[in-house]
């Protein structure tokens, strides 16, 4: 069992909570019967849908290796008779004695149940097999691991996946590119040397053009009417600000249409301004302004 229970002794009128069990109405109650039967009747027919979904090689299939399978027939005794009180020497058998709670037999196939999910217990014979089967679109191993929780388990499964996944070039190739260590912007010597711009809103009924120095963090915004943010309008709110402050060195803005046109280039060409463009898809990189 799952547990260990602390039996301690009360009197009658001190144990009230469960007594009621004393005094439930005597004789058959066949509406309750019928509607015990049923709710077992629905829970065999979701665990049979479960295993004739999996990817395994069939029911039947299974339940005969699962016959030939020493191993699996010691664990099937276990269910039947009562688990050992201590963990198996037998660093296999020790791996279901942790999962006795959770497994199950039905129409001789073992189920490991959990949650909502109840996964088929695959002999040996079949596990290669079913790798195969889990490998055929080389979605590599993290996403090999997530399918495979949702139908098929077995002691080893987590290893046997990353053993038979990760020499696989095509599955490399597919995978996930490791996550990029990114370096600060260069910080700057003076006020206004370096400025980045993006847009916010739509904001009370408007456009914000948000100008930030990357020195003094200072802001600048520029308001905007929606729907009229051009590049020739996005110039015209940099000259009124730039008649301020003056011309930057530096531009850092994201890839939006008002920034990668030809008038803007040529609006920074013509004031000797290095414009710089984050990648795309990544705006933490134009974090001064995000």
């Amino acid at each position: 069992m799952g547990f260990q229970f602390t039996i301690r002794y009360r009197k009658t009128f001190e144990h009230g909570n469960a007594d009621c069990l004393s005094r439930l109405p005597f004789g058959s109650n066949s509406n309750f019967d019928q509607m015990e039967q049923q709710d077992n009747k629905e829970i065999s027919h979701a665990i049979q849908e479960q295993i004739f979904t999996s990817p395994v090689a069939g029911y039947n299939k299974v339940r005969q290796e699962t016959v030939k399978d020493q191993h699996l027939q010691r664990v099937i005794t276990w269910i039947q008779q009562g688990w050992l009180v201590t963990k198996s020497d037998e660093k296999e058998l020790g791996t279901f004695w942790i999962h006795c709670d959770s497994l199950q037999l039905e129409q001789g196939v073992l189920l490991l149940i959990r949650k909502q999910t109840s996964r088929v217990v695959i002999p040996r014979s079949l596990q290669c097999r079913i790798l195969d089967t889990l490998h055929f679109s080389h979605w590599g191993v993290v996403k090999v691991k997530q399918l495979a929780r949702r139908y098929v388990w077995w002691s080893t499964i987590n290893t046997d996946i990353e053993l038979a996944i990760k020499p696989c070039e095509v599955c490399q190739e597919s995978a996930a590119a490791p996550d990029q260590k990114f370096q600060n912007w260069p910080k700057t010597d003076k006020p206004w040397e370096s400025i980045h711009l993006d847009f916010a809103g739509p904001l009370r009924g408007k456009i914000w053009l948000i100008c930030i120095d990357a020195c003094s963090k200072f802001p600048y915004i520029g308001r905007m009417e929606i729907g009229q943010t051009t590049s020739h309008q996005t110039v015209q709110v940099l000259k009124d600000i730039f008649a301020i402050e003056g011309v930057p060195a530096t531009i850092v803005t994201d890839n939006g249409p008002q920034f990668s046109s030809q008038e803007f280039t040529n609006f920074c060409n013509s004031f000797h301004i290095n414009h710089v463009l984050s990648p795309p898809y990544y705006p933490p990189l134009n974090g001064e302004t995000e």
